[in-house]
C-alpha cells in the first residue's frame, strides 16, 4: 500500500518549475475566484508532498486537474468536482503532515525518507485510504476520460478555427485583389472619362470652327455677288467683241484701260473683313501668348481696295501684333491695348496701328544703331529719328530678326510709308497704296534702257544743272533733309533725279531721263534676273509698252543706306528785302538740345551734312569741300562734336551744329550785334570771320 502512496504522490507531484505556468493562469482575471482559490490550495498541497517524490516520472494527475478547471472556465458544462478532489488531496496530506520531511536533513535521500513515511501510517486506515485512493484513481481516469474528450472536441473546434482562419486569409486576399481590380478599373474609367472630355472638346471646337467657316462660306459669297462674281462670261465675250469691233477706230491704249478696268472690278474687294479679321487675329494671338488685351477699331473706308492691297495689309496686322505680345509691357495696373484706326485719302490707305507699352529700351536701340555706323558716338539724335531704324533692315536689336523689317519690307515695295512715335506707348503710322502694285507708274530711262517705278513712292523729280548735280557726293539736300544718294550706273552722265519714299527710306535716284507716268496692267510672267534680283524683267503697261520693274524693297535690301537727316538749307531769298537795309536775315541754329546760336545768312555760302576727314588730327579739325581745306570749328562748348549733324560753310571756316532752326529778318542796327532776339529769347550772334 505504501507502495501505492508512493505511486500516487509520484504522479500527484509537479516540478516546481513547471508550476510557474499553472501559477500564471490562476493569476488571470477571467477565471472565476472560487476557482482560483481551489488552484492555489491545490498548488499548497503539491508543494507539500513534492519532497516526498523528488524522483517522480510525470504529474499527469495535476495536469487532468488544471484541465478540470480549464474545462470548467471555458466549456460551463461539467460540475464543480474539483474542490471534492482537493478534499481528498488534502486528506491524505493531513495523513502524511505527521512526517514532517521537511526536519530532516537536506542531505537525507528520498530513499531513506519512504520508512519514516510508512511507519506514520495507522494499519486500521489503510484499507480506507486505499479505497479512497482507488475512488480518487477511477475518478481520475473518468476526468481524463472526459479531458481526452474535450481535449478531441477542442482540437477539432481548433482544425475548425484553423480551417476558416485559412478561409478568412483567403477571403482577405482575394478581397485585396478585388480592391487592386477596382482601383485599375476606377484609373482606367477616369482617363477613359478625359480622354473623352478632350475628344468633346475638339469636337465642339471642330463644330465652331465648321460653324465659323459656313459663316465666311456665306460672307464670301456674299461679297463674291456684291464684286460681280461669278462674271457674266456672255457679257464680258460681248464686251470684247465691241473691243474687237473698234480695234478698226480706238488704239491700243484704249483697250489697254479697258482691259485694266476689268481687272480692277475682278480684283476689288471690300475692306468691311479687315476689322473682323484683326479682331480674330488678336485673340488667337492672346491666347498663344497667354496675355488678355483690349481692342480698338475705328475704320472708315468705304471704296473697294484691291484684293493684293487686303492681303499685305493682313500680313502687316498680324506682324505688328505679334511684335506687341513679344516686347510691349503695359503698367502693372493695366492691361495690354490695341488700337487700329483706317482712312482712305486719294489712293491711299492712313492706318495708325498703337499700343499701351509704357517702357521702350532707348538706350539698347541707340547702340545698335550706333553699332552699325549710322551716327556717330554721343551724337544727338532726336526720339522719332532713332524710332524711324526699328524699321531699317539692318539694324537687329540683339541679332534677332524682327517682324518691324518684314512690314518695311512689304510697305516698301509698293512706295508704302511709315513712322514711328512714342508716347505712352508705341504709335506706328503708315500708308498703303489702294491698288498696291496696280496703279499708275513712273518711266524714267537708265543705261539706254527703260525702268517701271511706283508713281506712290515717287516724292519729286529733280532736273539738275551743273551746280547742284550730286555727280560725286553721295548725300543731296532737298528741303530740310539730307537724302542719300544712291546710284544704279555709276557710268552714265544723269541730269535728272527722282526722291523716292519708301517705308521709311528716303533718296534721290539719279536717271539718264524722266519719261512719262502710265497705268500699269499686269506683270510678265519672265523669270526674274537672277543678277539684278530687284528688276523685274517685263512689266506691260496700258501704252502697250514693257519696261522693266524696279523693285525697291529688294533694292534696299541689296544697298544698305542711311536714313534721311533734317539739315535745313537756306531759302533762295534768304537775306532779300524790298527795303533795302532796313533788316537783316539772321539764320538760327540749335548748338546743342538747349544751346540756341545765330550767324548772318548773307555770309553763310552753304550748308552740307557733317563729316570729318580721315587726315585730321586731334587737335586740329579740318573740313575738306570743294577742294578746299577749311578749320572746322563746333558751335557746341563739348568736346568732339557730340551734337553735330550738320556744317556751316563760310569763307574762311567752317561751322558744325545739330541742325537749322529758323531764317527770321530783324531791324538793321550795328554790324557788330552780338545777339537778337528769337521767340522771346537772346540768342548769341556768331561771328562768320576768324
Amino acid at each position: 500500500m505504501i507502495d501505492f502512496v508512493e505511486d500516487f504522490l509520484k504522479e500527484a507531484t509537479l516540478q516546481l518549475s513547471e508550476m510557474k505556468g499553472l501559477q500564471n493562469i490562476a493569476e488571470q482575471e477571467t477565471l472565476r475566484e472560487e476557482t482560483r482559490d481551489d488552484l492555489y490550495a491545490f498548488f499548497d498541497f503539491v508543494r507539500s508532498v513534492a519532497p516526498f517524490a523528488g524522483f517522480m516520472r510525470s504529474y499527469r494527475l495535476a495536469d487532468a486537474a488544471v484541465r478540470e478547471i480549464r474545462a470548467y472556465r471555458d466549456q460551463k458544462q461539467i460540475s464543480d468536482p474539483f474542490p471534492s478532489v482537493l478534499k481528498k488531496f488534502l486528506r491524505i496530506k493531513d495523513i502524511l503532515a505527521s512526517a514532517d520531511p521537511l526536519k530532516k536533513e537536506a542531505s537525507e535521500s528520498d530513499d531513506d525518507l519512504l520508512p519514516d513515511v510508512s511507519q506514520n501510517f495507522d494499519a486500521d486506515e489503510l484499507p480506507g485510504l486505499l479505497r479512497e485512493l482507488e475512488k480518487i484513481k477511477a475518478e481520475s481516469l473518468e476526468e481524463q476520460k472526459k479531458y481526452d474528450a474535450l481535449e478531441k472536441e477542442f482540437h477539432g473546434v481548433s482544425q475548425s478555427l484553423s480551417r476558416e482562419k485559412e478561409i478568412k486569409g483567403q477571403v482577405l486576399k482575394e478581397k485585396r485583389e478585388l480592391e487592386k481590380q477596382h482601383f485599375e478599373f476606377n484609373s482606367r474609367l477616369i482617363r477613359l472619362q478625359k480622354s473623352l472630355g478632350a475628344e468633346a472638346e475638339k469636337v465642339r471646337r471642330m463644330e465652331k470652327k465648321l460653324e465659323q467657316q459656313k459663316d465666311y462660306g456665306i460672307f464670301v459669297r456674299n461679297e463674291l455677288r456684291a464684286a460681280g462674281w461669278p462674271p457674266d462670261t456672255e457679257k464680258i465675250q460681248r464686251e470684247l467683241a465691241i473691243l474687237a469691233r473698234q480695234n478698226e477706230t480706238k488704239t491700243a491704249t484704249n483697250s489697254l484701260m479697258a482691259l485694266k478696268e476689268l481687272i480692277g472690278q475682278i480684283r476689288a474687294r471690300s475692306f468691311t473683313r479687315i476689322p473682323r479679321f484683326f479682331r480674330n487675329m488678336v485673340q488667337k494671338t492672346s491666347r498663344k501668348y497667354q496675355k488678355p488685351c483690349e481692342i480698338n477699331i475705328d475704320c472708315d473706308v468705304s471704296g473697294g481696295v484691291d484684293k493684293e492691297t487686303l492681303a499685305v495689309l493682313k500680313q502687316i496686322l498680324t506682324q505688328l501684333t505679334d511684335n506687341v505680345f513679344r516686347y510691349a509691357v503695359p503698367q502693372e495696373t493695366e492691361k495690354l491695348r490695341l488700337s487700329f484706326t483706317a482712312r482712305e485719302n486719294n489712293m491711299f490707305l492712313h492706318c495708325s496701328f498703337s499700343d499701351n507699352g509704357a517702357f521702350f529700351d532707348f538706350d539698347k536701340l541707340y547702340q545698335t544703331v550706333q553699332s552699325e555706323g549710322f551716327i556717330q558716338e554721343k551724337a544727338a539724335v532726336q526720339k522719332t529719328e532713332l524710332l524711324a531704324y526699328l524699321f531699317h533692315n539692318v539694324v537687329k536689336i540683339e541679332g534677332k530678326a524682327r517682324g518691324l523689317t518684314d512690314v518695311a519690307q512689304l510697305l516698301e515695295k509698293a512706295g508704302g510709308q511709315v513712322s514711328v512715335d512714342f508716347n505712352k506707348g508705341l504709335q506706328i503710322d503708315f500708308s498703303i497704296p489702294k491698288h498696291f502694285l496696280f496703279d499708275r507708274v513712273l518711266l524714267f530711262r537708265l543705261s539706254d534702257q527703260i525702268f517701271a517705278l511706283p508713281l506712290n513712292a515717287v516724292a519729286e523729280t529733280i532736273f539738275f544743272d551743273d551746280e547742284s548735280n550730286p555727280e560725286n557726293s553721295s548725300f543731296f539736300y532737298r528741303k530740310g533733309t539730307s537724302l542719300p544718294v544712291l546710284k544704279l550706273d555709276e557710268s552714265e552722265q544723269n541730269g535728272f533725279g527722282i526722291i523716292v519714299q519708301a517705308g521709311v527710306f528716303s533718296f534721290l535716284l539719279p536717271v539718264q531721263q524722266i519719261l512719262d507716268a502710265e497705268h500699269m496692267v499686269s506683270f510678265s510672267e519672265e523669270e526674274e534676273n537672277q543678277k539684278c534680283s530687284y528688276l523685274i524683267p517685263c512689266t506691260v503697261l496700258e501704252s502697250g509698252r514693257e519696261p522693266l520693274w524696279l523693285n525697291i524693297a529688294e533694292l534696299l535690301k541689296q544697298v544698305v543706306l542711311p536714313l534721311p537727316r533734317k539739315v535745313v538749307s537756306l531759302p533762295e531769298n534768304a537775306g532779300s528785302n524790298a527795303g533795302g537795309d532796313e533788316v537783316v536775315s539772321y539764320l538760327v541754329f540749335r548748338s546743342d538740345p538747349s544751346f540756341f546760336g545765330a550767324v548772318r545768312v548773307n555770309a553763310v555760302l552753304k550748308v552740307e551734312d557733317f563729316s570729318l576727314s580721315p587726315n585730321n588730327s586731334a587737335r586740329k579739325k579740318y573740313l575738306e569741300t570743294e577742294g578746299r581745306h577749311l578749320p572746322l570749328k563746333d558751335s557746341c562748348s563739348h568736346e568732339g562734336f557730340p551734337y553735330a549733324q550738320a556744317i556751316l560753310i563760310f569763307e574762311k571756316f567752317a561751322l558744325a551744329i545739330q541742325e537749322v532752326v529758323d531764317i527770321v529778318d530783324v531791324p538793321a542796327g550795328d554790324d557788330n550785334t552780338d545777339s537778337i532776339v528769337y521767340r522771346g529769347r537772346k540768342v548769341k550772334v556768331f561771328p562768320t570771320t576768324l
